[in-house]
């Protein structure tokens, strides 16, 4: 019984997501708010790379502590 409780436990816990959804996250965006600034560390302003490689990893650093979800438009 206690085995059966802890399965329904675990599959209800993993059937709701803990991340917000684009439209949360959207409606707490305020055009004149303050935010901390994004610096993207690669691939550099400007960079061409040709058509037929893998598209690129790109690495940014943020100011903010705490922050472990980015939405970019």
């Amino acid at each position: 019984m206690i085995t059966v409780m802890a399965g329904i436990i675990v599959v209800t816990m993993f059937s709701y997501s803990l991340e917000p959804d684009v439209e949360e996250i959207l409606a707490l965006y305020q055009e004149k708010g303050k935010y901390s600034e994004l610096i993207i560390s690669y691939p550099l302003d400007g960079t061409l790379f040709p058509p037929e490689i893998v598209g690129p990893t790109f690495r940014w650093e943020d100011g903010a502590s705490g922050v472990d979800s980015w939405l970019v438009t």
